[in-house]
């Protein structure tokens, strides 16, 4: 996903992983911020939230979104809720 908004020219991105080894990748790879920590990331404000988390993670970062009415988009969602 990353990729493809820097191809798109967005150039602001902040990528969130709790996995250091992931975070570490994608700031090299792609030279984008990264956060480990939600609570601290949530604080701040977004243009739009891309969720590309395991399925039963989704309604929790969704409801954020609600919350902050912040656009998001959620690939292949499959919870019920």
């Amino acid at each position: 996903r990353v990729r493809c908004l820097k191809a798109l020219g967005h150039n602001d991105v902040t990528g969130y992983d709790p996995r250091e080894d992931r975070r570490a990748e994608a700031e090299s790879k792609y030279g984008i911020k990264t956060s480990g920590d939600w609570k601290t990331l949530a604080k701040d404000s977004f243009t739009a939230v891309l969720i590309s988390t395991p399925p039963d993670t989704h309604d929790m970062y969704m409801e954020w979104c609600l919350e902050k009415r912040t656009p998001c988009f959620v690939e292949a969602s499959v919870i019920v809720d």
